[in-house]
């Protein structure tokens, strides 16, 4: 069932290697009870890469400190898209919240999480979330459910699209859930700045249009598709799950 899972991935290089390298590095000196011949970033050769993109790999809490500086960074008139599969931090919901208190445009995407790898689930934690920022009643934030069948959008990406400032990318395997940003999994993002005329910036955002519009196929449904199929016990599951951290996502 995974084969046929909505996702994203992206194609680097030059240096950047040498750090996806070292972190893979360190991960197998941290689970290897013996020495590991693994290639070492030292007999390789990177080439500088010229451009207009600031790239940077990132791994676990990393990833959190980025995503929520860029997140706090949101201004009036920035556009943000969003793709996710578990989306349940507190402090990132927070601070989307807040940005489109600000004025900004917050358009999400999400996994109405009934099937994992061809089995049911419950919809935690992304149906209480929806009805979360639903309920605020703010015309800034739009939510759309991907069309999921058997499949997951196990897409994990933010594009904030700043009009008068560099857009940027986060994408990679981290969700935006506690256990996924607090260094409780091992996760690992890219984090990509700069001028919306380059290509990856254009390419990024002619997915989430295409996503988004439907374009060739159907690819995205209304919140309200999917709005019945929240109830109490669901809700109080959620609450409480925000209370103790206990949580499978």
């Amino acid at each position: 069932m995974s084969g046929h899972n909505e996702n994203i991935a992206f194609k680097v290089k030059g240096p950047i290697l040498k750090d996806i390298l070292e972190a893979e590095k360190a991960v197998v000196d941290y689970s290897a009870e013996e020495e590991v011949d693994f290639p070492n970033s030292d007999d390789y050769t990177f080439d500088e890469q010229q451009g207009n993109l600031k790239t940077q790999y990132l791994t676990e809490g990393k990833i959190y400190r980025a995503l929520l500086e860029d997140i706090n960074r949101i201004e009036k008139n920035d556009t943000v898209w969003l793709g996710m599969f578990y989306l349940a931090d507190r402090k990132i919901l927070n601070g989307l919240k807040d940005a489109a208190e600000r004025g900004a445009a917050i358009n999400i995407v999400m996994d109405p999480n009934k099937t994992a790898f061809g089995n049911q689930k419950t919809g935690l934690p992304n149906l209480p979330v929806a009805a979360e920022l639903q309920n605020l009643e703010n015309e800034q934030i739009t939510i759309r459910w991907y069309n999921v069948d058997e499949e997951q959008y196990h897409t994990k990406m933010i594009y904030i699209d700043k009009p008068v400032d560099e857009d940027v990318i986060i994408g990679g395997s981290a969700n935006f859930t506690y256990r996924n940003m607090a260094n409780l999994n091992l996760e690992a993002d890219l984090r990509i700045q700069g001028p919306e005329e380059e290509q990856v910036m254009q390419d990024v955002g002619d997915y989430f249009d295409r996503i988004w519009n439907n374009e060739d196929a159907t690819y995205t449904v209304a919140y309200e598709d999917n709005e019945s199929d929240l109830n109490f016990l669901l809700s109080l599951t959620y609450r409480l799950q925000k209370l103790i951290w206990f949580t499978t996502y």
